[in-house]
């Protein structure tokens, strides 16, 4: 059956998967590729959180599967052989697959047909945002952090076996349970002590050049954000903002690359300069030889101190998002950057040994005007300009997505921009850029769509969701063929919700939403 690395009592044992053929049979599904699921720290953390003397646990992934069925990664067992199916969704397009992969495997999607075999747990930051488009298929949506809810699971796991009402009335209690068929209203689950927090150190899979940010160890940081940008449903969704002191990170980063054998950090922070002790970290890092990854930085978190930092521990890319080129919406959206102050970073990145400034920006923002989106080419231009002799390669990467309203933020009540004026605005932006030296991306208008119509959605965008995978064609179109079939009306996507009404994620519990509506009425009427 094989065997996998476990944590019993604090020490670390290789566990065999046929010990436990009588506990619960719990499958933990990532809809990705499994060098994507296992560059995040979620599969080491769900694996310390079950203890495997009680429950008897398999990771699954898209591109792990024996004739057709999605199976254990250590097992091989079939992915309806399992008592619970935990899917981790960090994205609204993860649903279509999640449906597909219960399809695919033989498993009822509909929650009322399938008659509590398998429970279909689900969490995950679009889940948090809102978790209404599952409502007729899940059982469980977790609402907030998954460590709470986990360890809840540990406890009443067994309550399945006295059948599916038993483990409902059971699971009821957890914290973030928001269980579809009762209708409950739910509260955020979050981690009230990030220092405190056990820190998977057993990364097995550290050493795999292939994984998505590459080798090392996976370390998280911080948690949450205080900078509340109106766009960004992540920094209001982990609210209030955790880190882990120095002393703690340094004792994780020691044991976690002795044992994988590796020399260099993968950090995960909303953002990581926020956190009070995170110099004296890197600091240690350069004096003991490590390399490290740094996610997407605050433009006014950085000096040259950590940008010679970041150089020194082998970044070749320094990753911003100032979102817009205006000043004056980056006010409003609080992302206050001049175009001067992006250039002068990027400038001096590039000049002590950083090869390439990724830029992150969205079009779309209310009052925005053309002057704007060609700012964004100026930016990039000057950047370019500002290179000593004119580079044969490309220095600066762009990154273009179209403002998508997003749940649990202040411009959750907007409409997604039109599909036309996206393309022109794109056109305008490749007219005003220098040839040669900048490289450029753009969100598909037909992602955005879809992704904004599963995000806002009530309850019937599942059955949707349903028809869309069932049939398997197209993707837009494929998903408005489901809608029109079902008449399920998508106006509210171009047209944003009403101000006062009921909004679908109602469910959750946030004593923030008078906040929300201030910052609309105030900044985006």
């Amino acid at each position: 059956m094989g065997c996998y690395p476990g944590s019993v009592g604090g020490s670390w044992v290789m566990i065999r998967l046929d010990e436990c053929r009588r506990c619960p049979r719990i499958a933990i599904v990532f809809p990705i590729y499994r060098r994507a699921a296992f560059g995040g720290l979620f599969p080491y953390i769900v694996r310390e959180f079950l203890d495997p003397r009680r429950v008897s646990i398999d990771l699954y992934f898209s591109d792990h599967r024996k004739n057709g069925l999605w199976v254990g990664y250590y097992s091989g067992r079939p992915l309806a052989k399992n008592d619970y199916i935990l899917f981790s969704l960090s994205y609204e397009l993860d649903y279509y697959t999640m449906v597909r992969a219960l399809i695919e495997n033989g498993i009822e999607p509909y929650r009322d047909r399938r008659r509590g075999t398998p429970i279909i747990i689900v969490g995950g930051p679009a889940v948090t945002g809102n978790p209404r488009p599952l409502d007729y298929i899940v059982d469980v949506a977790v609402v907030g952090e998954a460590e709470p809810f986990l360890a809840g699971l540990q406890e009443h796991a067994d309550a399945g076996s006295g059948g599916y009402k038993s483990f409902i009335e059971e699971i009821s209690g957890v914290p973030g349970a928001y269980i579809p068929e009762l209708g409950n209203r739910v509260e955020r689950a979050w981690v009230r002590d990030l220092d405190r927090l056990h820190h998977p150190i057993y990364q097995y899979e550290s050493s795999s050049r292939d994984l998505v940010y590459g080798y090392g160890l996976r370390v998280e940081a911080t948690r949450g954000c205080y900078r509340s940008c109106s766009f960004c449903m992540e920094g209001h969704i982990f609210v209030p903002f955790r880190f882990r002191r120095s002393g703690t990170l340094i004792d994780i980063i020691e044991k976690g690359t002795s044992i994988a054998g590796v020399d260099r950090v993968v950090f995960f922070s909303l953002s990581l300069f926020d956190s009070p002790e995170i110099d004296r970290v890197l600091e240690w890092l350069v004096s003991n030889n490590y390399k490290a990854s740094i996610p997407s930085v605050r433009l006014e978190t950085l000096n040259d101190d950590r940008l010679e930092l970041i150089a020194m521990l082998g970044q070749k890319t320094l990753t911003i998002a100032p979102e817009t080129a205006s000043e004056s919406i980056g006010c409003l959206i609080r992302k206050p950057y001049s175009i001067e102050s992006v250039v002068d970073v990027a400038s001096k990145s590039l000049r002590i040994g950083i090869q390439t400034v990724k830029l992150y920006y969205i079009i779309g923002f209310p009052g925005e005007d053309d002057g704007d989106v060609e700012g964004i080419a100026k930016t990039a231009n000057r950047i370019v300009e500002s290179y000593r002799g004119r580079p044969r390669r490309k220095i600066v990467h762009l990154s273009i997505n179209p403002l998508i309203p997003k749940p649990q933020t202040p411009m959750q009540w907007l409409g997604l921009m039109s599909e036309d004026e996206y393309r022109r605005k794109i056109r305008l932006l490749r007219g005003s850029l220098l040839r040669g030296s900048i490289e450029i991306d753009f969100l598909d208008y037909r992602v955005a769509y879809v992704t904004a119509a599963i995000g806002l959605g009530d309850s019937e965008i599942g059955r949707v969701i349903v028809e869309w995978a069932t049939n398997g064609d197209g993707f837009l179109a494929g998903f408005l063929r489901a809608a029109n079939d079902l008449g399920i009306d998508l106006s509210y996507v171009s047209s944003g919700r009403e101000l006062g009404s009921e909004l679908p994620w109602s469910v959750i519990r946030d004593s923030r939403m008078g906040y929300f509506e201030g910052e609309y009425r105030s900044k985006f009427l």
